[in-house]
């Protein structure tokens, strides 16, 4: 009896030892691969990191990124702070929000030389939530189907086509600031949009239809 014992448990301590065996193999296994899959995605990720930070902007932390900027701020104050960074930075900066960079630029040599091209013609994430609102047009379309559309809408607005209603542009956006003008020292939130919508009413209705009905005018 003495020996079975002996022999059961030395079996039982083999069976163990390579159940052992077997199971460190497969840890070792998914490690590897979570590994090999892993450690591209952060050599690349760290090489976006450290190619975007060599353009200026404001100081970034892990995961919050610039979003601190932007702490116990009131809404229409964050405004003031977008502002404040760009008169900081007035061609290019960065900003991190969270994990996500974005690239301002102010400087109008850089705007042409990236809507000018026909590489970066990809819309941002943020576009996404107004195709299922406007459908799939000039605005919310990207890639190839935006190029075409594009290409086929320029010669409307050429710039020789445009000069004809420069009057009408300066004539109505100066009775627009002047309607605006009165909520500008007020530190109070304005809804601009009424202003926007009329504003544009009249500046087609000018160009387009050769009609001067002010119906900004009454706002």
């Amino acid at each position: 009896t003495v020996g079975c014992n002996v022999a059961s448990r030395s079996d039982w301590n083999s069976s163990g030892s390579k159940m052992s065996e077997v199971t460190t193999l497969i840890y070792g296994g998914v490690l590897f691969a979570l590994f090999a899959v892993f450690l591209p995605w952060l050599v690349k990720r760290v090489r976006y990191i450290q190619i975007i930070d060599r353009i200026p902007g404001p100081k970034a932390y892990p995961l919050i990124g610039t979003t601190h900027m932007f702490f116990g701020k009131k809404r229409h104050e964050i405004f003031y702070v977008i502002d404040e960074r760009t008169r900081r930075y007035p061609e290019i900066h960065r900003i991190w929000t969270g994990t996500r960079a974005e690239v301002r630029i102010s400087k109008a040599e850089y705007v042409e030389a990236v809507i000018g091209g026909n590489k970066h013609i990809e819309k941002s994430e943020g576009y996404k939530f107004l195709g299922d609102w406007l459908g799939e047009g000039l605005l919310t379309s990207k890639g190839e189907r935006w190029f075409k559309h594009r290409k086929l809408i320029t010669p409307t607005f050429h710039f020789n086509i445009l000069d004809g209603f420069c009057d009408v542009f300066a004539e109505n956006g100066a009775v627009l600031a002047d309607r605006l003008k009165p909520f500008a020292d007020t530190g109070a939130p304005v809804d601009v949009f009424p202003f926007i919508t009329k504003a544009a009413l009249d500046i087609i209705c000018a160009a387009a239809a050769g009609s001067n009905f002010p119906v900004r005018r009454y706002c």
